[in-house]
Order: structure tokens, then sequence, then C-alpha cells
């Protein structure tokens, strides 16, 4: 017996689709994917019946971040997911996808007055995608296993204000995750080694190189980044343990969800003072990691001697480079009412580029998930686990105490008490800081106060509110003379900032330009003074991406130099093709009016692999320029750059640099080496198999499944397994739970089926989560659905429901199908386990389709296959209806399956009691009496007479005789747990 593959594609609509247009006829097709319809369009043609569109169009306007050069015909970079990567090649005839290998067809491209036209089908199979048509309107819609860049920019932007996305929630049951004593699973190394020579002196050797490794200590989260030189030996550790749990019920009776110790960030308050890094211990039970609605702190781990630049909605905000220390934070970033989108830009030494988004809401909802949450944290300044290059202080290692409690005053309303207790410049200062943060309609109001132990005060109060798309921020800040949380000379006593934001130009792709504007003035109480005034403006076009400001600022400081400026600052990038282009200026307006900088960059990349990376930078204050050569390579296990630097003083520095990351996998002993960084990313290792006896572990006789896909849904990572049937998904981002599933069209056979979903997983970086993934074979089922004449004939049901419900497990799905118009039926795909064969009702000539005695089925783990099944259905007999009941909990079954008639004997009405007692007079007992009466059983409807037999034909023919006298009557199955297949759980 052959089994049907389960692939019905019609293609009919499609083609009648193209029979519309003339052969070799021009199109301007307009995408559409997920309700949106992109600006702009895809030129194409029709050929030999198919359509061919332009590959720089496609690329382009879908907005994907592959360079293609239609000089050479070569291109390289990623689509829909950055680890889904492609090489086009078209002199050589060939593309690498996502690892596979397509060799291009003449048939399905070709080129014309110097475009490229590639097949739909072709561009289908390169970029994952599908394609219909609608030539009338000259639409073409596409769907995608991710959403395209402009459909998920739509999606971020069109949510209503006070929401939560739950765009990308995972749905599937959360996966327990133990955590091992000792577990260390990566490291990312960075080597290096330079050489430094003026014109006039000797040349100075010297090398460099940091490590960080995460993973599982004593069950605990584990983090320590080392860095050393030849000139200072090992120069700086950073360690810490940490725990996380999305319920509160960590530390005990403190119900925390999270707790560090080590160099650990100190709790965060308003008005208190800055917080740093300092070793100490530190615990909340918060769900969030942003507490404070005014502003954030952008902070995360880095590798030393990266550039980081900070834009919101396209204007550069702040850069900055990463210290040895491996840390990078932009402090105090102003936040607006409901969403704040900020991307960050990290430039490495060796021409790499990557990006990351990251969002800051300030909604209702999130205002309502701070009720009773609390941070604490005690910490010695300025204290490292070690540091051989620390600058003695008075204030080192003194004790810093600092905490707050959150509690929601009313529905839109957070109040917070906290306090905080550090050295300050030789002396001890104890702070008292209250406040709150309410949301009324498109207004907030955060007020801040805050006292110390000399009864000095200070208060802030911020207003933020959206009018017409503009995001509007005032801030006015004031305290007494005395009131110094930092060890500063002069502190501000009065601040008072402006801020407004508006996106400009929405349409079909997007935001297509931004404005911002930020007042400041601020006095010290030694009268000295600072205005400034901040003007951005940003275009965003194609791939092009101008960021304007104009900065004016004028101080006027008491006992020093008053000083006027008023500076222009452009930045800008840009996509060509294959190469990747950023400028900057800074010109001074006033008082000097003249250039005052000028910064060029250019990475050129000749594939995947190889990059030239050439930066130039003038300083015209000191008539310094100064120039770097990259070049780059970047393969799957290394990154390494030699580079050369040179500056008009006659300052050379050369050398090279070596970075790559090793990760632990779970199934072997051999590290896994990538020149992807790993760091602050969670791992799963996942096991594919072939599960012949059902039991759910990989064991004798069990086969391993290569080449099948593994993919974290929320994360858009993938991977396949390899022969032993494991692979290693990485990168998993640790702020989100994600789904991670089997791919069930990439198993080798088409029969094959998961033997469950999959598990959703919080992601913990450096923490492996291990996996399995049993894979069973699938049956089949067949047969027809039929009832006899009055002459005793056979005449076939068509369009008739039929059901397979599951007596293993209640969470498997029922199945359905219908029959066709010879009343011919067919289930696939099933998974293993016992059913209940069924109909539903069902009417023909005014008169029931009654159900026969279903039948129980077994579909075995070979994958079964069942023909022939006929269901015979009775006419004008009544339809019985069955019922599928689980033992679970304290649920106490016989070992057996049993079956239970139960008849109606009163209603839960007056008038439902006695229609149900003038109906019970007509049960004749006969109906019942081979039947074994047990206990009534009275649900919300009424009370119901219970019957039970083995034998559940027998039930059903006397259910069929009640219910023809008009009484109601149904059919319980009870499945003890005994009977429900582990295989199926």
């Amino acid at each position: 017996m052959q089994k049907l593959s389960p692939q019905y594609k019609d293609l009919q609509a499609q083609k009648d689709a193209l029979d519309q247009i003339p052969e070799g006829s021009s199109l301007l097709l307009r995408p559409r994917s997920e309700k949106v319809v992109f600006d702009g369009e895809i030129y194409s043609f029709k050929r030999n019946n198919a359509i061919y569109m332009a590959l720089e169009d496609f690329i382009e306007l879908l907005e994907f971040n592959v360079g293609f050069d239609n000089s050479t015909l070569k291109g390289s970079g990623w689509f829909l997911r950055e680890d889904w990567h492609i090489d086009i090649d078209i002199p050589h005839k060939k593309v690498v996808s996502r690892g596979v290998t397509y060799n291009i067809d003449s048939a399905n491209i070709f080129e014309e007055d110097g475009i490229v036209f590639v097949k739909d089908t072709t561009l289908a199979k390169w970029f994952g995608l599908s394609f219909d048509y609608d030539i009338e309107q000259q639409f073409i819609d596409i769907e995608s296993a991710y959403p395209l860049p402009s459909v998920a920019r739509n999606l971020r932007q069109t949510k209503g204000p006070g929401s939560i996305s739950t765009l990308n929630e995972p749905v599937l049951p959360r996966l327990e995750q133990e955590k091992q004593l000792f577990d260390l699973n990566v490291a990312d190394v960075s080597l290096g080694t330079s050489m430094t020579k003026q014109s006039s002196g000797d040349a100075l050797n010297r090398q460099y190189g940091n490590v960080t490794v995460e993973g599982e200590l004593l069950k605990h989260n584990a983090y320590v980044f080392s860095a050393a030189d030849s000139d200072n030996n090992l120069s700086s550790v950073v360690a810490r343990l940490s725990k996380r749990s999305e319920d509160p019920d960590l530390l005990g009776p403190l119900n925390a969800r999270s707790y560090a110790i080590g160099d650990i960030e100190q709790t965060d308050m308003p008005l208190t003072g800055n917080t740093s890094q300092d070793l100490g211990f530190r615990f909340d039970n918060n769900p969030l990691e942003n507490t404070d609605f005014a502003t954030t702190n952008i902070v995360g781990d880095g590798l030393p001697g990266w550039d980081v630049e900070l834009y919101r909605e396209g204007i550069l905000l702040d850069t900055l480079t990463i210290d040895n220390d491996g840390r990078y934070e932009f402090n105090n970033v102003q936040l607006f009412l409901d969403d704040n989108t900020f991307e960050l830009f990290f430039y490495g030494p060796q021409g790499e580029i990557r990006s990351e988004e990251i969002q800051v809401p300030v909604t209702a909802d999130l205002l309502r998930t701070q009720d009773k949450t609390y941070e604490f944290s005690v910490s010695f300044e300025d204290t490292q686990t070690f540091e051989n290059t620390l600058t003695p202080d008075q204030d080192q290692g003194a004790m810093h105490v600092a905490g707050r409690y959150n509690k929601l005053l009313g529905d839109e309303t957070l109040g917070y008490v906290g306090f905080r207790s550090r050295q300050v410049g030789g002396e001890r200062k104890d702070f008292l800081s209250s406040g709150i943060s309410t949301i009324v309609g498109q207004t907030i109001l955060d007020t801040n106060f805050a006292v110390d132990e000399d009864a000095s005060i200070a208060g802030e109060a911020l207003l933020r509110q959206n009018i017409d798309d503009w995001n509007l921020s005032l801030r006015a800040k004031a305290n007494s003379d005395g009131f110094a949380p930092d060890d500063i000379t002069d502190p501000l006593i009065r601040e008072f900032n402006f801020s407004a934001s508006k996106p400009l130009g929405k349409d079909g792709n997007g935001i297509k330009g931004n404005v911002l504007l930020n007042a400041l003035h601020q006095e010290t109480v030694a009268g000295s003074m600072l205005d400034s005034v901040d003007a951005g403006f940003s275009q965003q076009f194609n791939r092009t991406n101008l960021s304007h400001r104009l900065t004016y600022e004028n101080s006027d400081i008491v006992g020093g130099v008053d000083n006027e400026d008023v500076d222009y600052t452009l930045s800008a990038r840009r996509i060509i093709g294959p190469m990747f282009t950023r400028f900057g200026a800074t010109y001074n307006i006033t008082p000097d009016s003249e250039l005052e900088s000028l910064f060029g960059q250019v990475n050129y990349r000749y594939n995947s692999k190889f990059s030239t990376d050439v930066s130039l930078q003038h300083q015209l204050d000191n008539e310094l320029t100064t120039g770097r050569l990259n070049l780059n390579y970047i393969g799957d296990k290394i990154r390494t750059s030699p580079f050369v630097e040179m500056n008009s003083d006659d300052r050379i520095y050369a050398g090279v640099n070596l970075n790559f990351s090793l990760i632990d996998p779970a199934y072997e002993d051999t590290p896994i080496v990538t020149s992807r960084r790993q760091i602050g990313r969670g791992l799963v290792s996942a096991h594919v198999f072939l599960d012949k006896n059902g039991n759910l572990i990989f064991d004798e006789g069990d086969e391993p499944i290569k080449n099948a896909t593994v993919e974290s849904v929320n994360t858009r990572r993938s991977d396949i397994t390899n022969a032993q049937g494991y692979t290693t998904l990485k990168e998993l981002t640790t702020t989100r739970p994600t789904d991670i599933r089997l791919v069930a069209d990439t198993l080798p056979d088409p029969f094959m089926i998961p033997a469950f979903e999959g598990r959703s997983i919080f992601p913990e970086a450096g923490s492996m989560i291990k996996m399995e993934f049993p894979v069973h074979m699938s049956g089949e089922l067949d047969g027809a659905v039929y009832y006899l004449s009055e002459t005793g004939s056979k005449q076939t049901s068509s369009y008739h429901g039929i059901t397979l419900t599951s007596l293993d497990h209640p969470d498997r799905k029922v199945f359905e199908a219908r029959s066709e118009t010879d009343g011919y039926y067919l289930m696939y795909l099933l998974p293993p386990g016992r059913y209940l064969l069924n109909t539903e009702p069902k009417s023909r000539a005014g008169k029931s389709l009654g159900n026969t005695t279903p039948q129980i089925v077994t579909i075995g783990y070979e994958g079964t296959i069942l023909s022939n099944q006929d269901i015979q259905v009775t006419v004008g007999q009544p339809y019985i209806p069955y019922e599928i009941h689980f033992a679970e909990g304290a649920a106490k079954y016989a070992d057996a399956q049993q079956y239970t008639l139960k008849v109606k004997r009163k209603g839960a009405s007056k008038l439902s009691e006695l229609i149900s007692g003038l109906l019970s007079k007509r049960l004749n007992k006969s109906m019942i009496k081979d039947l074994t009466r047990i206990a009534d059983k009275k649900t919300e409807d009424g009370v119901y007479e219970q019957y039970t037999d083995s034998d559940l034909q027998k039930l059903h023919h006397a259910c069929v005789e009640i219910k023809q006298t008009g009484i109601t009557c149904a059919i319980e199955v009870f499945v003890p747990a005994a009977n429900q297949e582990v295989a199926l759980r």
C-alpha cells in the first residue's frame, strides 16, 4: 500500500492570471504584504509564460540588506534574518543562500538594457518567499516566513497608544530550565599586536587581548571579562553571578525575580546622584529592565576599542568608544510617551559594522506592571573584581546602599519611595526620595522629590505630551545650595529643559524623516550659567540616512571664560551596492566660522568574507589628519584584520587583530569555533531523532535525523542538524522568551511529524538549554461514508463531516475531514495514538442522518495506513453525541477505559424539570435492562441517570432508542491515566 503525498498545491489561478497579458509585456508590479502596500514598483517582464523581476529593484524595494553591484553582477548580505546570508555570483552562475547552493539556469535569468531580470520562482527559492499576482491592478502579493522590514516597521508604528505589543509573543508551553553546577558554554576571544612609531623615535610594540566567558556556576549565570596587555599584564577583571526568574520566587520571603553578586549596577533613583558598576549585591522583583519612565540608561557589554553611535529616529544623539572594562553607557536619555525607538551602531576596529534596535516604551500598561515592585543594592564605591590601573580616591571602598519601592496609586498613577546612603567627597550622605508618574490621555506627568540628612532638598517635574505626532517634553529641576549627591565642585541648583520630536513623511515605506528640538538652561551654586539649543533633522530615503544637527551653546562661567558656540554637525550613511559609506563633518559657525573636523569611512565588501575599510579624519584646529586602512577577513571561524594608521605628525600605528568565539556544544567535546560574537546571547542545543518506540527518549533502535531545521520563532534564528541529529541555536535574545520548534517541512520524509509542537524558553546569556525533538511516522486513514436505502443498497453520503478525536490526551487537536461527492474521505499526517472515529450531525431530504457506533482506531509508530474504514450513517435515526473525559489530578478512573450512558432525568429550571418528568415516563425499562445503573450525575443543566457497560455498541443502541422517545441522551468515554500514551503527553 502506497501513501498519498500530502502536497496539494493548486497553481491554476496563477496560470490564469498570467494568461491575461501577452508574451513580452513589461509590468510595474507594486508589492503588497500583510496589508502593507509598498511605495514603489518592481520593473518586470512576462517571458516564457513566467514573470521575471529586476533584481536590483527587488532587493532595494523590499529593503533587504544585500549589496548588489550591477556592474560586476555580484552581491552579498542578509535578508529577513541576520543569520540568513546570501552570496550572489551571476558570472559564475551560482547563488549561496542560507547555506544552500543554487546553480543559475540561463533560462531563469536574462539581462536587458543593463538590468538583470530573474524568474519569480528562482527569486522565491533564493529569498524564501512565495508570490501571487493581481495582474489587473499590477500588484504582487508576497508571503514570507518573517515580516519584511517595511511590514515589521509598520506593525511597530501602528500599535495603539498605551498598548503592549503581543505581535511577537511565544505561544508554546514553557520548558523548565535546569541550571548546572559548572557549565561554561561561551568564550569570546580578542587578541592583537601593534607597533607605534614616531618619525624621530623608536618603535613601541604592544600585545593585548581580552577574554569574556559566560556559562553557569553553582546553578547561577556566570559572567567574567578579563583584559591584559604587555604593559600591565592582567589589567582588569569584571565578574558576577546572577539569577533570573519570570516569577517572583527567588530568595525565599523576598520574592525576588532577579539578583546578582559581583560587579553590579547600583539601584537607580532620580535626584540622588549618578550610579555606576561596582562590587556588591543587588536584587529586585521587577519584571522590567528599565524602571525609570522619564529617562533611561542604555548600557551593555562590548569589545574595548569599538565605537558606538546612538540614534533616535535617525538623528545622532551621542557617540563613545568602549573602554577597557568592556562596557558602553549612554546615561539619562530622554523618553517620550508611547514607543521610544533607538538604534545603536557598532563600528569595530576591523571594519565590523552591526546595529541593534532598542525600544523603551512608556505606557499605562507598563506603569501597571510596577505595582508592589522593589529594587535594592549594596556595593562598595569605585571597586571592581580586579583593576590594576584604578586612581586612588577618598571614597573608594565606602559602602553604598540604595533601595526603592513602587506602588500603584490608581489605574494609571505609580508612586515610589526610596533611600540612598553613600560617601561623597569623604563625607557620608543620606537621601530620602519619592515621586509619582501618572498618565492622562496623551499626557504623562512625573514628579520627584529628595531630601538629605541636612534637610537640603531637590525637586523635579517633567511633563510629556503627544500633540499631532509631536512628542513634547518640559522639565524643571531645582535644589537648595547644600544639596550635592555627587562629588562636584560647583553643583547645579536649577535646570530647565524642553524637548520636541516629530516624525515626518509617513508612507508605505515608513518614516522618511524626523525633527528633534532641545533647549536647556542650567545654573550652578556659584552663579555660572549654561544655555543651549539643539535642532536635529534626519532624512531617510532608499539606503541613505542623513542626520543634521545645529547646536547653540552659551556659557557664563563665574571666575572663568565666557563662551558662545554655534556648531553644525552632519552625519551620513549610505549603502551603494557592496559599499557602505559613512561621512561626518562639524562646522563651527560662531565664533570661528570655520570647519572644525571631517570624517569619512568607506567599507567595500568583495563578498561575505573579504572587505576593505578605509577611514580618514581631519581636525582643523590642530591641523591633524589621520588615515587608517583595514584589510578584513570574516570567515566562519575567525575575524582578522591587518591595519595601518598614519597621521600628519608622522606617527605610524600598525598591527593585526584576531577575534573568535568558542561554544561548548552539549553533544561533543570539540568546541564550536565561530567568528560571530556570542557573549550576551542565549543558546539552545537541539537533538532531532526518529523515535521508533514512542518513549520520547533517544535509545536503542532510534535514528538521528540530519538536515532538519530547528528554529527560534520569536528571535529569528535557525540551524540544521548534523549527521548525529544535533544542532546549536546561537545568538538568542535574552530580553524576551521565544518559541523553539522543529520545522516539519524540513524532515526527510513528508510523512514524518514532530511528536509535539515545541516549547517556549526564556534564553539567558551563556546558558545552553538542552531540548529533545522526537519525530514519529504519521498514519493515514481513508474510507467512505454511506447509508442504506430503502432497498438495502449502499448510497454515498457526500460532504459529510468526519471527526477523529484522540483517546490519549486532551491537548491533541480533533482531526476533521469532509467526504467528497462519492462519499470518499481521507485523513493524513495523523500522529500515533488511539482515536474515536465518528461523524458529525447532518440531515438529508429533511431527515436526520444518525451516527452508528463510532470505531476506535489505532495509529502505530511505524506509520499505520488504515484503508477502507467505511462509516455507516442511518437515515431518520437520531444523532448520538459523544463526550470524552481524561483522568487528571484527583480523578479516579479504573485501569480500563469506561463507557457511560447518561439520560436526562430532571432539568435545571422548573419548566425543564416538568418536561423532563413527563418525558421520563416514556423511558421503557427494556431499553436499559442489561445496563448497570451507577450514581446520578448533577450538572448545570440538570440531573442525569447514568448507566455503564463495557460494550460500547450496546450503549449506543440503547441511547438511540431513548432519544427516539424525545429524552436527552449522550455517551461519555472515560480515559484512565494508564491509557494516556507517554509519547502523546
